[in-house]
């Protein structure tokens, strides 16, 4: 008998005999046959024997996907269980950006043979960009003493020459270059009053040309009645000039010595 009960064949043995079977072995789609249920040799009875099959083993297939960066496919295929998988597409790419550029370095996990559906990610080392160097000053302030203006300013590395100034309603209404992380100007003679000032100073370089952006600061300039150094002939003007001594600011005219705020010293 087959599988499903079909007869295959009546056969007549005699008996201690062997019975010979079908003179071709039965046929299952998807299965190969491997015998009878029973020995057919040394028949000593009646008997029904039915044919075996085993089902032929399909091959199994498994999706592996290689990736870039960003999720998008860079390849697909069916790999037959078992099997090691191989990428076989053009190399990832990663564009650059603003920071930074991208090398290939492999895929995010070790690839394996083929047990289940797998995917592999790009990966990428990031190199840093050299950035420009920003030789703009920080930390700018401004403080008064009497008619004199300071301006403070944080040092910028590889930077030892500035330029600063005092610009007054749009308009520049002194200026200098020092190799000083200070400046200053006096503004002596100035009639009493508030004055709005924009006080600023940026990086040179050894040429005096500028490397770097105006950094800025508002400042009110107030002048008092009376405030500083003693009224001088203006038929006799003299100049004034600032010195450095001990750490104190000190303005001298007319032989006299004045302290930052006007006030007669010596």
């Amino acid at each position: 008998m087959d599988w499903d009960g079909s007869e295959l064949l009546v056969e007549t043995v005699e008996e201690g005999h062997d019975a010979q079977g079908p003179e071709t072995n039965p046929t299952r789609e998807g299965y190969i046959f491997t015998g009878w249920s029973k020995p057919i040799t040394n028949i000593t009875a009646n008997l029904i024997v039915i044919a075996q099959y085993e089902i032929i083993p399909q091959p199994v297939y498994y999706t592996i996907r290689f990736l870039n960066y960003d999720g998008t496919e860079l390849q697909s295929s069916q790999v037959l269980e078992g099997d090691m998988p191989t990428y076989s597409g053009a190399m990832p790419v990663r564009p650059e950006d603003e920071n930074y550029t991208y090398t290939f370095n492999g895929w995010s996990s070790t690839i394996v043979a083929a047990v289940a559906d797998a995917d592999y990610t790009a990966q990428f080392t990031a190199t840093e960009k050299p950035q420009p160097k920003d030789y703009t000053p920080t930390g700018l302030i401004a403080t008064q003493e009497g008619y004199i203006v300071w301006l403070d300013w944080t040092a910028v590395e590889g930077v030892s020459l500035y330029e600063w100034e005092f610009l007054n309603f749009g308009n520049s209404v002194g200026g200098n270059i020092t190799s000083e992380l200070y400046g200053g100007l006096n503004f002596e003679g100035t009639p009493a009053g508030e004055y709005p000032l924009v006080c600023r100073v940026r990086s040179l370089d050894a040429s005096q040309a500028p490397i770097s952006e105006w950094a800025s600061v508002d400042f009110t300039l107030v002048i008092e009645d009376g405030q500083g150094i003693e009224d001088v002939d203006a038929d006799t003007p003299t100049k004034a000039r600032k010195i450095l001594r001990d750490g104190q600011i000190f303005i001298l005219r007319d032989e006299k010595v004045y302290n930052a705020q006007g006030a007669l010293v010596k």
